[in-house]
């Protein structure tokens, strides 16, 4: 004998089906919801102090740039003095960076970059203030300091 579903069970079918898949439905937005607070809490983690620091570098970069180009224009040597506290900030910015999960070798290259274009800048502004008739260095000087402006940015 055959076994026979009555009309009452095949009706109930389709609603506990639709009851199953709304069930499915839910489980997967709540696991979705979990990574996405976790992804969210990586962002907040991680990216928002990267992106902190970037930031600062940048204004301080900026600042740099101006306080030298003061400097050359006023012909004030011991303004150059001034940038060696950005110059310490951003170091110390790059301390904070190599803190957070990141490329030590990035970290390191970003460093070394800033480095040799501050120590060019200081050198062509202070042979710019002294009125050093040495046009060859002081093309080189502005070529090497525009290069590695242009890699810090």
């Amino acid at each position: 004998m055959p076994f026979k579903i009555s009309i009452f069970y095949k009706m109930l079918i389709a609603p506990l089906l639709a009851v199953a898949l709304f069930a499915l439905f839910i489980i997967n937005i709540y696991f979705q919801q979990i990574e996405g607070k976790e992804y969210i809490e990586s962002i907040y983690q991680k990216h928002f102090p990267i992106l902190n620091i970037a930031n600062e570098n940048r204004i301080l970069l900026d600042n740099i740039i101006k306080l030298t180009e003061d400097a050359v224009v006023a012909n004030e040597q011991t303004w150059l003095n001034n940038t060696k506290e950005y110059k310490e900030k951003i170091e110390k910015n790059f301390k904070d960076l190599s803190k957070l999960d990141i490329d030590e070798k990035t970290i390191f290259k970003m460093q070394t970059i800033f480095i040799k274009y501050f120590s060019k800048t200081i050198e062509l502004s202070t042979l710019m203030i002294n009125n050093s008739e040495d046009w060859n260095k002081i093309e080189i000087l502005t070529k090497e300091m525009t290069s590695y402006l242009e890699d810090t940015r």
